[in-house]
């Protein structure tokens, strides 16, 4: 669990292969975009979202 805004956040990471087309759009975010693992750390996280990656 992570404090963020002064709400708990449970994250639970999961692997999966992808079955079909790629998904556009999320319901969760303003944006989705596809990168390889070694990209992640470059992108811009919120603090609770660091643990995660």
């Amino acid at each position: 669990m992570t404090d963020a805004a002064g709400r708990s956040i449970r994250h639970t990471c999961l692997r999966a292969t992808l079955s079909g087309d790629r998904p556009t759009a999320s319901t969760d975010h303003d944006r989705m975009e596809w990168v390889r693992p070694a990209e992640l750390p470059m992108l811009d996280w919120t603090e609770p979202d660091l643990l995660m990656v």
